[in-house]
């Protein structure tokens, strides 16, 4: 059987990724008007 990871795991995993993908994002915007 697969562990499966806890809800506050993927909680977290998600959050991480999104601000990560959020900061990315905002930089490239930034270098882009320049």
């Amino acid at each position: 059987a697969a562990p499966v990871p806890e809800a506050d795991t993927w909680a977290m995993l998600a959050a991480g990724l999104g601000l990560i993908g959020w900061q990315a994002r905002r930089r490239a915007r930034r270098q882009q008007r320049k």
